[in-house]
């Protein structure tokens, strides 16, 4: 029997990403919107979504988010 809902931790495994990404990129609206209940998306949705365009845009966060916290450091630091 085909699962016709996934949860986060599902969503995750299904796309082989981890649940880390995928929550922040629900939380980002990177991904469509839980649309098969609270916290649950349907399978159509799930197979839709890009796993490889999440984890590029998870990376390009976590570059920018590293550099903010340099910069940041560095000012407290000549302060």
């Amino acid at each position: 029997m085909m699962r016709e809902a996934y949860d986060g931790y599902q969503v995750a495994g299904r796309l082989k990403v981890p649940v880390a990404a995928w929550r922040w990129a629900a939380a980002s609206n990177l991904v469509p919107a839980a649309d098969a209940g609270v916290g649950l998306w349907s399978r159509a949705v799930v197979e839709a979504i890009d796993a490889e365009a999440m984890r590029a845009a998870l990376r390009r966060w976590a570059v920018s988010l590293w550099v903010c916290q340099i910069v940041s450091s560095r000012a407290v630091r000549a302060a």
